[in-house]
């Protein structure tokens, strides 16, 4: 492949796993030569020659090829400056390539060919989606072992172990509360109450929805999401009394009893109604309107006046319906 231009240049920086390995090489000299012709970009070009220097180094290496043959048959530069290169290429992105180049390798056998941590090789596996390519491993004994099944965790466990945020999209608002408690008290109603109200709100939506086929995938969300209530209710049960509470003589199991939450709030369904036919009835007159508008512009000729007069209209319309949804949210 020549590369004659910037773009062909940036399609080989883009695809330099899979582009071939002199293509690869065409594109780590021009940077290099880029560099040597503009100081202000010098070092961007050589950090980016540096990181390409790496991934090639891992593929020629994959595909028993010997380093140094390659570097003299395609570089017109010495070896060692090209390997001082890639001695600044962070090391997750040096781990990064030698999983590409090595999927079978275990983590620690990655390690110790390329001098990092174990952990980091891990951590970069992780990012880059190679934590599953193939069944078997090949650890630094050289011993292939089949890699153990991967639990299955829930979305909570997950944004728990990264530390994310978690963000309920269901959240309702709370304004009279006061304190913590409270606000959790109204969400927990208001949880509740929606996955009370769910299996009445989908024969509503959509009908006979039990004669869908759910996936897997959904299989195993509803479970966890089972698992996850009654993990909560059983954390309501057992939660200890209060610092401040007075001590009871003698408390016996039998004794105690679950608190009792305040009723969600009742749910109108002639309430879900009218908004269900709202929804249709604007998205049904939308999508007319706006089919209507392109036949018509279609089959006559329009001048830029009347062009823009119709642009205009749609854009005034569309900013009244996004100020509408403003004024009726109260979330």
């Amino acid at each position: 492949m020549a590369i004659a231009n910037v773009a062909a240049l940036k399609k080989v920086v883009a695809q330099q796993e899979t582009a071939s390995l002199h293509d690869v090489a065409k594109a780590i000299g021009i940077k290099l030569r880029l560099a040597d012709q503009n100081e202000n970009d010098a070092a961007n070009q050589r950090r980016e020659a540096g990181e390409m220097l790496v991934t090639l180094r891992a593929r020629v290496e994959a595909d028993n090829q010997s380093w140094k043959q390659f570097v003299y048959d395609y570089f017109d530069r010495p070896r060692k400056e090209l390997e001082k290169l890639m001695t600044y290429v962070p090391a997750h992105k040096v781990a990064k390539a030698a999983i590409a180049a090595h999927p079978q390798k275990s983590d620690r056998a990655i390690a110790e060919e390329i001098g990092v941590d174990h952990k980091t090789v891990a951590k970069a596996r992780a990012r880059t989606g190679y934590h599953s390519p193939v069944e078997k491993r090949i650890g630094k004994d050289g011993k292939a072992r089949k890699m153990p099944e991967p639990k299955q965790r829930t979305l909570g466990e997950i944004a728990r172990e990264k530390q994310l945020p978690i963000v309920l999209l269901t959240e309702a608002p709370c304004e009279g509360c006061n304190g913590k408690e409270e606000f959790w008290q109204n969400s927990l109603s208001s949880m509740a109450g929606d996955a009370i109200s769910l299996s009445a709100y989908w024969t509503q939506q959509f009908g006979n929805w039990q004669q869908f086929e759910p996936t897997a995938e959904m299989v195993v969300l509803a479970t966890q999401a089972a698992e996850t209530w009654n993990e909560i209710v059983e954390t309501m049960i057992k939660s200890p009394p209060r610092a401040n509470a007075e001590p009871t003589a003698k408390a016996t199991p039998q004794a105690i009893e679950p608190r009792k939450l305040p009723k969600p709030p009742k749910i109108d369904m002639n309430v879900i109604k009218q908004a269900g036919a709202f929804h249709t009835e604007l998205l049904k007159y939308t999508m007319e309107f706006c089919e209507r508008i392109k036949s018509w512009h279609a089959e006559h000729p329009v001048d830029e006046e009347s062009h823009f007069c119709v642009v205009q209209a749609l854009e005034t319309a569309s900013m009244r319906l996004q100020l509408m949804a403003q004024e009726i949210d109260d979330r």
